[in-house]
């Protein structure tokens, strides 16, 4: 998959979008593992989230 991407997108462009792995591994980690969401959890989402957005603004 990461492969497909690199083919369709600059690799600076994908290599920001592929820090989504740390939300998907967040939203792993609470929904199935039953981990409690702090708020250092939840301000690094966040931070992740509102990066992508200025990234997209480009």
């Amino acid at each position: 998959m990461w492969l497909a991407v690199l083919s369709r997108f600059p690799f600076s462009r994908a290599n920001l979008y592929f820090s989504t792995n740390h939300l998907l591994t967040l939203g792993i980690a609470v929904f199935w593992f039953g981990d409690k969401l702090s708020g250092v959890n939840l301000a690094g989402a966040l931070m992740v989230i509102c990066g992508l957005y200025l990234v997209s603004l480009r």
